[in-house]
């Protein structure tokens, strides 16, 4: 039991130290396979999976609407700095969320 509080305290000092959703969902996922079948209530993971799996439609949304704005800039006119400048702080936000950034990232290798 204290190995299985010990994973959760370690989740959540990682989590305080800004952990991405997709490192969240690895360390998530290894506990409840860790721990099942062990007698232990997963309880607070299973509540803390579900919490994620918003999380991650939430990112997935607003990446979807960061792009649909890059792309209006586009069609108004954005320069190349313009347009390379907005792709890197979209790929920069979204690393490591869990989103699938290849759109931005596709675009600024057609920019370089």
């Amino acid at each position: 039991m204290t190995s299985y509080t010990n994973a959760v305290a370690d989740y959540n000092a990682r989590v305080a130290q800004g952990m991405g959703l997709q490192e969240k969902r690895r360390v998530l996922e290894k506990i409840m396979s860790d721990f099942a079948n062990k007698n232990v209530d997963l309880s607070t993971v299973e509540r803390e999976l579900r919490s994620l799996k918003v999380d991650e439609t939430k990112a997935k949304r607003d990446f979807d609407l960061s792009m649909s704005f890059y792309r209006r800039l586009v069609q108004q006119g954005a320069s190349m700095d313009e347009r390379r400048s907005m792709l890197e702080r979209i790929i920069q936000k979204y690393k490591g969320s869990g989103v699938e950034i290849t759109s931005a990232e596709d675009e600024i290798k057609q920019l370089k």
